[in-house]
């Protein structure tokens, strides 16, 4: 009879077994610590460098910061800069307001036989607009040329981007306001008026170089004579 001993292969698959338990356990012990070392690390560079990092740049500011508080008038200093800074852009977007004065002395007849005075005037920046308030002895004929005189008033400027001559209305209507009749001061009956106009943004635009204010040509502006035709005062030879 036969006999087959199989105690020693089974022995040899165990301790076979144990190996790569053993190997498998010490793996993941290497990895296990591998780990813990990796956090210790992140800790340390947490709570350690930044905090480090961090009250170094406290540090530098508080030194700064000193250094700055030690200057005299620092105050003043920085306000006076930051205004200097929009001097230049405040000043293009600022309108040339004189460009007003130009405009009463082109449409405003001081003498003959249309002339108004003015007592007083405001601009409206906001809705571009020009307000005039004025007295004449001549009635509404004077009145009626005043307001035909500011409607035919041209603006001519040119701008820096093409150097182009422009020309442009001054307006393309007036107003009228308050009207009544008084005693002037030499006991005359007086016509007190307020008219008002929109005027062009280009009129007080700082874009607007070498702006004139234009008179219109000399003409009889009363509604008698723009309604008749020129040629019933001609004769057979153009003449008048």
């Amino acid at each position: 009879m036969i006999q087959v001993n199989l105690l020693p292969d089974v022995k040899q698959e165990l301790i076979h077994a144990q190996r790569q338990r053993n190997v498998v356990v010490t793996i993941a012990l290497f990895v296990a610590a591998g780990f813990v070392a990796l956090v210790i690390l992140l800790a340390l560079y947490v709570f350690g460098a930044q905090a480090l990092r961090s009250a170094v740049s406290d540090g530098e500011i508080k030194k700064q910061s000193e250094q700055l508080t030690g200057v005299e008038d620092l105050d003043k200093s920085l306000t006076v800069q930051n205004q200097l800074t929009k001097i230049s852009d405040i000043h293009s977007k600022t309108p040339i307001n004189s460009r007003v004065f130009d405009v009463l002395t082109t449409v405003v007849p001081t003498t003959g036989d249309n002339a108004i005075s003015v007592s007083n005037f405001s601009v409206d920046t906001a809705n571009k607009t020009i307000t005039i308030e004025g007295q004449t002895t001549k009635g509404y004929v004077a009145l009626d040329a005043f307001k035909k005189t500011i409607v035919a008033t041209k603006f001519q400027y040119n701008t820096a981007d093409d150097n182009q001559l422009k020309t442009i209305p001054l307006t393309d209507k007036v107003i009228d306001g308050d009207r009544s009749y008084g005693e002037g001061e030499n006991g005359q009956q007086v016509l007190r008026f307020t008219v008002s106009f929109t005027y062009p943004s280009e009129l007080l635009d700082r874009l607007s170089l070498n702006g004139r204010v234009i008179a219109p040509q000399a003409s009889n502006v009363t509604d008698s004579k723009l309604e008749i035709p020129s040629s019933l005062f001609t004769n057979g030879d153009g003449e008048n």
